[in-house]
């Protein structure tokens, strides 16, 4: 009998905690006027697995790699206000198998944001640096684009990467 009352104990007091973190986490601070203020920033990361194309719509490169990001959401969790410490690495190969490449992408400075609330997709405007080995293109005009949290799309103006990456956005995937 002891024994179940010390674990029906437990038991709540664990349900306690479990209910007061709970209520403690999702306080928000609310000014005088009732506005919510704060923002919640959450880490995306995942695998980018893509493929490039040429002109005549082939396949001309293989991508993959990693991605991750800090996103700053509104209040409610939902709207991007801003992104951070957006890091990139990519291996390329050519559809023949021939010819390798890597880079990383890095140092994005957003410019512009806005949210489609029809289609849960947020795009940012901005302009990151490309390294490839110890060569670097700086302010090369990026887009990306966060779908559901669950898809990024990066798409890099072609003009400033020699048509590297081509004309259409990788594509990576949430982990």
């Amino acid at each position: 009998m002891l024994s179940a009352i010390r674990a029906l104990s437990i038991y709540l007091i664990i349900a306690l905690l479990v209910v007061t973190t709970t209520v403690v986490l999702t306080i928000r601070i609310l000014p005088i006027n009732g506005t919510p203020t704060e923002t919640s920033t959450t880490q995306l990361h995942g695998l980018i697995l893509s493929l490039q194309f040429s002109d005549n719509g082939s396949a001309s490169w293989i991508v993959s790699g990693r991605w991750k990001v800090d996103i700053n959401y509104d209040i409610n969790g939902v709207v991007p206000q801003s992104i951070k410490n957006l890091n990139v690495s990519l291996g390329m190969i050519s559809a023949d198998g021939l010819v390798t490449k890597k880079y990383s992408l890095s140092d994005f400075k957003e410019s512009t944001a806005s949210y489609d609330k029809q289609t849960h997709t947020a795009t940012i405007n901005g302009t990151l640096r490309i390294l490839m080995g110890t060569q670097a293109i700086d302010n090369v005009r990026t887009t990306l684009k966060f779908f559901e949290r669950s898809i990024i799309t990066i798409r890099l103006d072609p003009s400033k990467t020699n048509n590297n990456f081509g004309d259409t956005p990788i594509y990576g995937v949430k982990r």
